[in-house]
């Protein structure tokens, strides 16, 4: 965790004007001996370079500053407390704007742990029209999970707001466990039993997004967790979703889905913009294959003629549970099982020895 902060361009155009009020030299004497420093550290300060908390808080001071006031975004610190409620404990991401925190929520029992999502409103004009990109997938990953809240096995909301500095925090639950990736190895097939049983509890999740009008997009390995405490299935990342509606399918401008790790689990509409219910369904069944089949996805072969996936000839599975995968990864989407509800209702007609 970061134990040093910096100004921001914003944080020195204040401190500029509140100088100029003041009748102060940029490195005034004065300034120094309120503040307890050097002119060097001034001058430090000034070029928003890192300086520790307790001497950028000193400089704030001097001036009637809050030191968060003046602070570049993501200079959270540990033990710090934001909205009376979230103490912050480490960082866990730092991109441009964006700043995901592990939390503790201490307005509810026992102070279960959070992430705390930080993103600044600050940005040059060449970086405007990416700000507003991060703004609008942040609204509508608060926007979804307050939609889909009621489901255990999806991270519950706990907060979203804007505060006086220009950063929005959005403060969700954090499932401790490890990614389902963890779990799949090359060579280690999964047997029917425990594919059904994937298959059973992820599409019921599956039907409560669905039957929400909310298409999750990136159902890969990585973003379905084994919870730590009961052993079940989360399906988490909701940062980067769409809604279906009645005028088709709004895709988000701004997305990491196209990584080559993940690629291999989008379905042929969604990689080329047009997402809907039955893509998670493809990317749900890929999973699937690749638990039976104990292969890497890049390792099954394709037909070229229908470039439907040819997984399963050498191999000795139930039929039903055959059959029912395939259609869950039908290249023509239209031929695949949609929403959720139909798939799930389906595989329960599957008999597992």
């Amino acid at each position: 965790m970061r134990k040093t902060v910096r100004a921001s361009t914003h944080g020195l155009q204040t401190v500029e004007e509140r100088r100029k009020i003041q009748g102060w030299k940029k490195y005034d004497e004065q300034w120094q001996t309120k503040a307890g420093v050097s002119e060097s550290t001034l001058k430090r300060f000034w070029k928003s370079e890192d300086l520790k908390i307790d001497t950028f808080t000193k400089i704030c001071e001097a001036l009637g500053f809050h030191w968060e006031t003046i602070a570049e975004s993501g200079s959270l610190v540990m033990g710090q407390i934001i909205c009376d409620r979230y103490k912050i404990l480490e960082l866990r991401s730092d991109q441009k704007h964006r700043k995901i925190y592990l939390g503790e929520d201490l307005g509810l029992p026992y102070s279960p742990l959070c992430l705390v999502t930080q993103l600044s409103h600050h940005s040059s004009d060449k970086e405007q029209e990416l700000l507003e990109k991060e703004k609008e997938l942040l609204d509508r990953e608060a926007r979804t999970l307050h939609q889909v809240r009621q489901h255990t096995q999806i991270p519950q909301l706990y907060a979203y707001f804007k505060n006086d500095e220009q950063e929005s925090y959005l403060i969700k639950e954090y499932i401790e466990g490890n990614p389902l990736e963890e779990e799949i190895f090359e060579g280690q097939p999964w047997s029917e039993a425990e594919v059904f049983n994937f298959l059973d509890e992820m599409l019921g999740i599956l039907s409560f997004v669905h039957k929400r009008k909310v298409i999750h997009r990136k159902i890969n390995p990585s973003n379905i967790i084994r919870r730590k405490s009961d052993k079940s299935l989360v399906l988490v990342h909701f940062g980067d979703i769409t809604y279906e509606s009645s005028k088709g399918y709004q895709t988000p401008t701004l997305s990491s889905v196209s990584q080559l790790s993940k690629h291999l689990f989008i379905p042929p509409e969604q990689g080329i913009g047009s997402p809907k219910c039955c893509s998670d369904i493809y990317s749900l069944g890929r999973i699937a294959i690749q638990m039976l089949t104990g292969k890497s996805l890049d390792n099954i072969k394709i037909e070229y003629a229908t470039g439907n996936i040819d997984w399963h000839d050498d191999l000795d599975i139930n039929p039903m549970l055959v059959k029912f995968l395939d259609k869950m990864v039908e290249y023509n989407y239209t031929d695949r099982y949609t929403p959720g509800e139909t798939a799930w209702k389906e595989l329960k007609q599957i008999v597992i020895k």
